[in-house]
């Protein structure tokens, strides 16, 4: 029985030894992965933002944009947003089906894209023109503002929601609200 107790006895530091050899490599593998891997990710990951925005720069200067599936656009043209592939209602006064001789001018103020390179925000101003297809012949000139969300679908930039209203137009009441 002695014999028992001291080999087992001289296997504990044995054991412990080999236990807290087996927890410092499990602790140097550990902090290794937890100092390596961050910047294997990171350089994978990383997003050149300069040239994402000069993507997106590219496709409005070219007028070629691209709009997600499930988009929405509103502009003061029209009385409520219109989502994905509805056909919006628009005011009388905005002349949507008499308008000819269109053209429009955008000055892009300012672009931020998020760290991850996959959505952007654009703030542009821009110059709307045409001709309304009346009884005289009338001439439309807007100045507006917009607000573009732009999102990376694939390698694609696409907007995925679209906001504009004319600069300079009064708030106006409508006839048939009441103030409680």
């Amino acid at each position: 029985m002695n014999r028992i107790l001291e080999s087992t006895e001289g296997d504990i530091p044995r054991r412990m030894s080999s236990s807290l050899s087996s927890l410092r490599t499990i602790q140097f593998i550990g902090l290794s992965m937890f100092l390596v891997c961050p910047l294997s990710f990171a350089q994978s990951s990383s997003v050149n933002l300069k040239e994402e925005e000069a993507a997106i720069r590219a496709l409005i200067s070219n007028r070629q944009m691209k709009y997600t599936e499930d988009k929405i656009l509103w502009s003061g043209a029209f009385k409520r947003p219109i989502v994905a592939s509805q056909t919006g209602e628009a005011y009388p006064e905005a002349d949507i089906g008499k308008r000819k001789n269109e053209t429009y001018s955008i000055d892009v103020h300012r672009i931020d894209l998020a760290s991850s390179g996959d959505m952007a925000y654009e703030v542009s101003y821009g110059k709307l023109q045409y001709d309304v297809d009346a009884t005289p012949v009338r001439r439309v000139v807007l100045d507006f503002c917009l607000l573009r969300v732009w999102k990376k679908v694939g390698r694609e930039w696409k907007v995925a929601a679209l906001f504009n209203r004319p600069l300079d137009l009064p708030f106006q009441m409508p006839a048939d609200s009441r103030v409680k």
